[in-house]
């Protein structure tokens, strides 16, 4: 499948990264020309001879090895669990649950640019932050 992806945003630590945001949107296999080539591509050559954006991975400690989900299950069973471990994982997402809209992936927030905490709506378009002790006309989406 082909994930199109609009308004991340790219960050350069350690390597290459993309962030989503509350504006960001996701389609599936779109119907675009871009994404048949893609596929068509993929299709013949499997993936082959593509190359890492990023040059070291792990939070910024060097290269690290790429292993499997498989390798994952099996190298559990005999780590240090006093000692982090880092290594780089390809993986393919292939399926994305939708939400139900009584759980939203996503908290109601205070509105305030120095606070992050949960709001409680009070009214009709009223919500209270606990910490900021005040009542908003709004709430924000993180």
């Amino acid at each position: 499948a082909i994930l199109a992806a609009k308004g991340l945003r790219v960050g350069d630590f350690s390597g290459r990264s993309l962030s989503s945001g509350f504006t960001s949107a996701f389609q599936i296999n779109p119907d675009l020309p871009e994404a048949t080539k893609l596929h068509q591509w993929y299709q013949a050559t499997q993936g082959q001879g593509v190359t890492s954006l990023s040059a070291s991975g792990g939070g910024g400690r060097g290269p690290s090895r790429r292993i499997t989900i498989g390798d994952i299950q099996e190298l559990r069973q005999n780590l240090d669990e006093t000692k982090a471990e880092y290594f780089d994982l390809k993986a393919t997402l292939i399926f994305c649950r939708k939400y139900e809209f009584d759980r939203p992936p996503w908290y109601e927030a205070c509105p305030s640019d120095s606070c992050n905490k949960k709001v409680m709506q009070v009214d009709e378009g009223q919500y209270r932050c606990e910490k900021c002790d005040k009542i908003y006309p709004g709430r924000s989406l993180r």
